[in-house]
């Protein structure tokens, strides 16, 4: 992937400029904003208060551990016996510590490769719910793309038409949200509402595509 394909600076961050037009997509209408901002204080609040909690039992633990370390002496003389450091050190058939360095650095090649990959899909609108143009809403998930042109269109999607002084658009899309990052494959996008249908026609200028049941 290259990263000069990349339009940084975005409302959200970063995206792929086959996915996202910098002048028009991106942004959260105003009440979806006020929730957002809503949910964070009071997550805010939510995880201070949980932090007392663990760092109350955290005490609690470190008091049980000191009135156990006397009791525990006695087997202070296990630590000072050396581990085996190869096959053939602690039982014939024991893997060496070499052998698990091997497979930590496979596996960490793997998290981070996953990693990678997952990035890339969220630069291309996968694992997150984006606001669109009323006029891209419908392309950017294939309906009614100029075929010749977006030869890639996602295998499944979710579009949101939504009325920005609903409540309950507002509850589905912090909704869809959750939802977007639970199910990579599909992307998740919302416009508003009448504009966006408004805007929606086929790659022949005709309405031939909102017919055949596809929305």
């Amino acid at each position: 992937y290259n990263s000069y394909n990349l339009l940084h600076g975005m409302t959200f961050g970063s995206g792929c400029r086959c996915s996202y037009d910098p002048n028009t997509d991106g942004g959260d209408y105003e009440l979806l904003a006020q929730a957002k901002k809503d949910r964070g204080e009071y997550d805010r609040t939510n995880n201070d208060n949980h932090a007392d909690v663990e760092e109350k039992d955290a005490d609690e633990i470190r008091h049980d551990d000191e009135s156990d370390s006397d009791s525990d002496s006695e087997f202070d003389y296990l630590l000072d016996e050396d581990i085996p450091t190869s096959a053939g050190g602690g039982g014939g058939d024991a893997p060496s510590f070499g052998y698990y360095d091997d497979l930590q650095s496979t596996r960490r090649a793997e998290l981070e490769n996953l990693a990678r990959h997952a990035e890339v899909a969220r630069h291309h609108g996968y694992g997150v719910h984006r606001q669109m143009h009323p006029q891209r809403v419908f392309p950017s998930v294939g309906y009614g793309a100029d075929q010749v042109r977006d030869r890639v269109c996602p295998r499944g999607a979710v579009v949101h038409l939504y009325d920005e002084t609903s409540a309950l658009s507002v509850s589905l899309d912090l909704c869809l949200e959750e939802m977007a990052r639970r199910y990579m494959g599909t992307k998740f996008v919302r416009g508003l509402g009448i504009t966006s249908m408004l805007f929606a026609e086929g790659s022949s200028g005709n309405d031939e595509w909102k017919r055949k049941g596809d929305l």
